[in-house]
Parts: C-alpha cells; sequence; structure tokens
C-alpha cells in the first residue's frame, strides 16, 4: 500500500463515490477504481458494500481507512520535520481552517493578538465551508479549525474542542416585506416565502421555499434588499446590513463556535503554544459583536 492509494482511498471514504473522489482529485473513475481493487486483492479482502445510498465501507475498510489517515498524518509530519532540517532559520509553521462567519469575527484582533502572543509562529490561514474544516481537522491538512459545525457525533470522539462564542441563525427580509413587521419568525409565518440562501444545507429545523442558491453573499445582501427573496443566514453575515431587518427565530437557532483540534495525534511546542493562546484569549472580544 502506497500514499497515493491511501489518498485515493481517503477521498471515497469522504465523498462516498469514486466519481466524486475522482472529480476531486482531477484523475479519472478508472484510475480510483484500479487502485481500490489492487488495495483488495493486497489484503485479500472487500473493503466496500455497494448499496443504494451509495459505497458503504466494511469493518476491514474502516480499518483501513483509518490505516490510510495515520500514514498521511505521519507523511506530514516527517517532511514538516525534514524540512525543519534543511531550513533550521525557518519560522515553525502553524495551519488554521475557518468559516466565513468565524473570519468576520477574528479579524483583526484575534490574529493581531496572536501574533504578539506567539511571535516565533508563522502561520498559515485558510477559508473555507463548515464541514470542510472537519474535514481538513481529521484529515491532518491543517493544526486548527474554528468552526460552528456541531461535534456531538461520535465519530467526532476524537476531536478536542476550545468554545470561543456563540453564532445565530436569523431571516433577513427587505424593509417593505410583510415579514418585517414581526418581531420573530415561525414557520407558519413563513409559509412560502421564496429564500436565496448560500448553497449549505437549510439550518432551519423545517423546509422552506427555496429558489435560489448563490455563493456570493454580496448577492444575496442585494437580492434581499430588493424584496426578490429572503434568506436564512448566520447573524455575523449581516452586522452591517442596515438596509435590510434581520428578525430572529422564536425558538432561536444557535450554534457554538469551536477552536478544534484531533487529540489523537502528537503534536509540536509550537503547536501547544498557539493552544495556549487560545485558551487565555479574552473571548469576550469575540462575543461582543
Amino acid at each position: 500500500m502506497n500514499l497515493k492509494q491511501a489518498q485515493y482511498l481517503e477521498a471515497v471514504c469522504r465523498t462516498g463515490s469514486v466519481t466524486k473522489a475522482a472529480a476531486e482529485l482531477y484523475v479519472s473513475r478508472t484510475v480510483i477504481s484500479h487502485s481500490l481493487r489492487e488495495l483488495e486483492d493486497e489484503f485479500s479482502t472487500v473493503l466496500f458494500k455497494r448499496t443504494r445510498m451509495g459505497m458503504e465501507l466494511t469493518e476491514a475498510g474502516e480499518l483501513l481507512w483509518e490505516h490510510c489517515r495515520q500514514m498521511r498524518l505521519a507523511d506530514s509530519a516527517i517532511r514538516d520535520r525534514i524540512n525543519a532540517l534543511s531550513f533550521p532559520d525557518s519560522q515553525p509553521q502553524v495551519k488554521l481552517a475557518f468559516t466565513i462567519t468565524a473570519g468576520v469575527r477574528l479579524f483583526p484582533d484575534f490574529f493581531t493578538q496572536m501574533q504578539k502572543r506567539c511571535p516565533n509562529v508563522a502561520y498559515t490561514a485558510e477559508e473555507m465551508s463548515a464541514f470542510d474544516t472537519i474535514d481538513a481537522v481529521c484529515e491532518g491538512r491543517v493544526d486548527f479549525a474554528i468552526t460552528p459545525v456541531g461535534l456531538g457525533d461520535p465519530q467526532y470522539q476524537n476531536i478536542g474542542r476550545h468554545f470561543l462564542h456563540k453564532l445565530e441563525t436569523v431571516i433577513c427580509v427587505s424593509k417593505d416585506h410583510p415579514l418585517s413587521r414581526e418581531k420573530y419568525l415561525t414557520q407558519e409565518l413563513i409559509g412560502e416565502t421564496p429564500f436565496v440562501t448560500p448553497p449549505y444545507k437549510n439550518p432551519l429545523h423545517f423546509p422552506i421555499n427555496i429558489t435560489m442558491r448563490i455563493n456570493q453573499i454580496d448577492l444575496i445582501h442585494k437580492i434581499v434588499a430588493s424584496g426578490i427573496a429572503a434568506t436564512v443566514i448566520n447573524r455575523d453575515y449581516v452586522w452591517n446590513w442596515d438596509d435590510v431587518v434581520t428578525l430572529p427565530m422564536k425558538e432561536p437557532i444557535i450554534s457554538n463556535v469551536n477552536l478544534i483540534w484531533d487529540k489523537t495525534v502528537p503534536h509540536s511546542n509550537v503547536f501547544n503554544q498557539v493552544l495556549n493562546f487560545v485558551r487565555t484569549y479574552d473571548i469576550s472580544k469575540l462575543e461582543d459583536y
């Protein structure tokens, strides 16, 4: 088993599909299918069961997937150590992922203070979707992530977490929209109101009439302000939307934003230095928003 096979297997496990894995890795389906057959031949076992819901790992497949993850983590760690030997004067690096909403609160104070408290650390930060941040931590692509994704599922038992702040989901409508006069909203009041949303899972606990899905938050803002549609969105996105009305749900939808990391892998002194900074950071600066 080699690292390329581990990469292919991990991508299929994560996406649930050879087709999706191939598209993500920019290779053909045949290449990935051939790699999976080689692994099954090498270990004399079946890795997947094909079901109507897609590809489901067998028990042996689960074991091999975990082995693949550890292989890739070990490869990343040894590359970092060799790089440190090759470039002894370079700063140790920490990789961080965060969501768009987390970024609104993190800049500038959080990163400014981190630079002051950890001046010997060079960090890279990448913005990504909430669920991608979880994958990035689990796959060892980043050291930390800041994400609002709930971590109650047993599959996240190896994920460490530190609470940062709470995040509320709200409804935004134009100022002349009939709902703009309400103090809060319910499923009955929303009814068949058309919605424009980011291309993420509907955060409400009931279906809504989504007529448009758009990545660009600025464009969603313009659509809402013009009265074409309402939107359901995290409050942090709309802190400066003065030309729309922001309404809470009668039963508020609140999620916790956490700093997360993988507890199962060994961590460097630099990692622990950054973690200690976050644990002692004045989170009121993030909550008072």
